[in-house]
C-alpha cells in the first residue's frame, strides 16, 4: 500500500485515505482516481462501506450481514461477494476502516454510468425470463416472495436434519 498525503477539508477528521484504482464500487459513485476518506475501525455495521485488507491489498466494499453470513459486496454486478467468517476476519483479511467521505478530482463521465447499467442489465437477463414466467402465470411479487421464503425454510430444516 503506497502512502501519500491528501489535503482534506478542515471539518472532516480522518485516520487515512485510500486512492481508488478499480471499478468494484462504481455503483456507489466511487470511481478510479477518487480518494475514500476513512476512520479507523475493526468492526463494521450492515451496509457500511469498509476499507478491508485482503492478502496485503486494500479493497473497498459494502459490509453486509447476508442472512447471518457476513459478506463484502462490490457495488458493481461484475464482482462476486466475498464471504467472511467474522470481523476481524483473519490474519489475511481484516477491516481497517469505515468510509466517512469521498474526494473526487473530476466529475464522473456519463459513459461510466452507461457501462455500469449495461453490466447490471446483462446480469439481470436471467431474472427477466423468470419474472415473465411468473407474470404470465398470474403470480405477483408477494406470492413469489412467500414461495421463496417457504423453500428456504424447507432447505434449512432438511440441512439441519442431515447433520
Amino acid at each position: 500500500m503506497e502512502r501519500r498525503k491528501v489535503k482534506v477539508p478542515s471539518p472532516i477528521t480522518i485516520d487515512f485515505a485510500v486512492e481508488v484504482s478499480g471499478d468494484s464500487m462504481v455503483g456507489a459513485g466511487i470511481n478510479p482516481g477518487d480518494f475514500v476518506i476513512c476512520k479507523q475501525a475493526q468492526t463494521a455495521y450492515n451496509k457500511d462501506i469498509v476499507a478491508a485488507v485482503r492478502h496485503g491489498e486494500v479493497t473497498l466494499k459494502y459490509y453486509f450481514q447476508n442472512g447471518g453470513q457476513p459478506v463484502l459486496r462490490a457495488a458493481n454486478p461484475e464482482y462476486e461477494d466475498i464471504p467472511i467468517e467474522d470481523i476481524p476476519i483473519d490474519e489475511d483479511t481484516r477491516v481497517e476502516g469505515i468510509k466517512v467521505a469521498l474526494l473526487r478530482k473530476e466529475a464522473t463521465p456519463y459513459s461510466r454510468y452507461q457501462e455500469y447499467i449495461a453490466a447490471r442489465d446483462y446480469k439481470l437477463q436471467d431474472w427477466d425470463e423468470i419474472i415473465e414466467l411468473a407474470v404470465t402465470n398470474g403470480m405477483d411479487p408477494d406470492l413469489i416472495r412467500g414461495i421463496i421464503v417457504n423453500q428456504i425454510e424447507i432447505a434449512k430444516r432438511f440441512a439441519k436434519d442431515r447433520t
